[in-house]
């Protein structure tokens, strides 16, 4: 409560100080709390266990400025299951999502400093991960230039734990350092490209200095129609990895969707590569990992393919799929996905020492939107997965069962204030 006063002071500042500039000034919030029932998210249930069930809550307070020379924000937020706190028991629990401004340099060039979400593409390597009630943010710089049909922006950060007197060593499991280059061009009205190049650095140890860095690169084609919406992806990813392995993996992504009377109808693949369990005494990396990607609204919404390499004990991923929405009341939306996961190369059995199959599992989700208005939203959600035995090999569970789970969420945004 002391920063939201603090912060609210320095904006009524702000706002006092630059009425002759012809300001503007918003203060909205965001109110997401979501019921869930886990009996298989993320893991694979059992008959040993019994299902989780909770509410969490994201709730934000956006402060938002802007003038002929700066737009700035600042969003607090706090993230809190219900329950988790001792009634009458002072907790603080306020954390500071994003704090940055954006100087117009230029009629086309400006730069943005501070902590920010950062967003592009379909966020398949930079995402915000919005599903998540924390959601990602990165203290970083990115510097723009952007026309009528191309943009550029050049973005980078470096991390530390605190300000050190000597040595630059980094504890934390964040990257130490990062850049990226992103640059869009518009070909007409109904095509575009992306293309993407991002780099980023891990300390070898807690007291080696030493760096190892990744380097990721690719882009996005797409064509969208008044019926039509196809895009492929691409990326190639090197360097090395904190093991001094050096990499070599790959990703690619094709889907397509149709538009008629209410209803979108798609399908398509995600193919990742991964590791040659075959030959482990090589020192070359395959499997590819996707950053700070937004993992939840591709691999399906049970998240069990969060971390790829991880959650594939480093086989890589293949993701076969079909999606249709549709409307089909007024405010009233459907959406159904069905994906077959299978690994991109099999995985050795630790049991048994000899090569899995590649099926990994088949899963349903099925979400419901309501859209009372422009700042209230609805949703309900069920997803079911079957696994196949590498899956359970994977997470070591080699009783687990069909999974499911369901939740519940309410998004309200009110606008408090606006100048405008």
């Amino acid at each position: 409560m002391k920063k939201i006063i603090i912060i609210s002071f320095v904006m009524f500042g702000m706002i006092i100080s630059s009425t002759g500039l012809l300001a503007k000034f918003s203060l909205n919030g965001q109110f997401k709390p979501r019921y869930e029932y886990r009996d298989g998210y993320k893991l694979l249930t059992n008959d040993d266990l019994f299902p989780a069930s909770f509410v969490s809550q994201r709730t934000r307070l956006n402060f938002d400025y802007s003038n002929s020379n700066i737009t700035s924000r600042i969003s607090a937020q706090d993230v809190r299951v219900w329950g988790d706190e001792v009634h009458l028991k002072n907790t603080p629990s306020i954390a500071l999502h994003e704090a940055w401004v954006d100087l117009k340099l230029d009629t086309m060039i400006s730069l943005k400093v501070g902590r920010q979400e950062l967003v592009y593409d379909d966020h398949r390597i930079l995402g915000n991960v919005d599903w998540a009630q924390e959601g990602r943010s990165h203290d970083a710089f990115v510097g723009k230039y952007e026309s009528s049909n191309m943009k550029i922006h050049l973005g980078g950060a470096f991390n530390q734990s605190g300000q050190n007197l000597f040595s630059t060593n980094y504890a934390m499991k964040n990257y130490k350092g990062m850049g990226f280059l992103w640059f869009e061009n518009i070909i007409d009205t109904n095509m575009r490209f992306t293309l993407l190049g991002i780099t980023d650095a891990f300390q070898e140890n807690d007291t080696n200095n030493y760096n190892y860095f990744r380097y990721t690169f690719g882009g996005n084609y797409y064509y969208t129609s008044q019926s039509l919406e196809i895009q492929g992806t691409g990326y190639y990813q090197l360097g090395q990895t904190v093991k001094a392995q050096d990499i070599s993996a790959y990703m690619f992504s094709l889907q397509a969707h149709y538009k008629f009377n209410g209803f979108k109808v798609g399908a398509g693949i995600d193919y990742l590569s991964g590791n040659d369990s075959e030959n482990p005494g090589t020192n070359e990396y395959t499997a590819f990992n996707t950053l700070y990607g937004t993992n939840h609204k591709f691999y399906g919404l049970m998240d069990h393919f969060i971390d790829i390499p991880a959650n594939t004990a480093g086989g890589g991923l293949v993701d076969i799929y079909a999606n249709i929405k549709y409307d089909f009341m007024s405010k009233w939306n459907a959406n159904l996905d069905f994906h077959s996961f299978s690994l991109e190369k099999a995985i050795i059995n630790p049991i048994t020492s000899s090569l899995t199959e590649k099926g990994l599992a088949s899963e349903i989700d099925l979400v419901l939107t309501h859209t009372l208005s422009s700042d209230i939203k609805f949703q309900i959600g069920y997803s079911y997965l079957i696994p196949a035995d590498a899956l359970k090999i994977v997470q070591g569970r080699p009783n687990g069962e069909n999974s499911q789970w369901l939740w519940a969420m309410l998004i309200v945004t009110p606008e408090f204030f606006s100048s405008n």
